[in-house]
């Protein structure tokens, strides 16, 4: 017991409930909502969670290409407008890919990349982002990582 004027410390094991996971798994739907399925298994994405350094270089590296791009259409006088699609849609799939630690029971022809970037899979991305905005998903009693 803590004398007076003292902290009583717990062990670190005491608060690993409220620590997170590094990774968290997304069962995944397909368009109509229905449990996404390839050769009989549900499909299933690992996620690397928040705080991680992978999270953590994936925002940063967006946010580097952002500031770059103000800058540099400020030097050149463009209207903050202006917004290059396709250069925008690949800062979004690499931070995707970067965050994505991989896909279970999916053994799509070039894995992550090609995954975010064919159109006719787009469903997948907004249950990802989804996915890591909430990060109770990666809570430790979540026993998901």
């Amino acid at each position: 017991m803590a004398e007076k004027g003292e902290v009583s410390v717990n062990p670190l094991s005491d608060f690993e409930h409220l620590f997170l996971n590094r990774t968290g798994v997304l069962e995944l739907n397909d368009a109509s909502n229905k449990p996404l399925m390839f050769k009989g298994k549900r499909v299933k994405v690992e996620l690397y969670g928040p705080n991680t350094q992978e999270q953590i270089k994936a925002l940063a590296y967006q946010r580097q290409w952002a500031m770059t791009k103000a800058t540099s259409q400020q030097a050149q006088g463009a209207d903050k407008g202006e917004l290059n699609y396709e250069e925008s849609r690949e800062v979004d799939i690499k931070y995707l890919v970067d965050v994505t630690k991989d896909f279970i029971d999916f053994p799509y022809p070039g894995g992550k990349q090609a995954i975010y970037s064919n159109p006719d899979l787009c469903y997948i991305e907004p249950q990802v982002r989804k996915y890591l905005a909430n990060w109770g998903n990666f809570m430790r009693q979540q026993n998901n990582g």
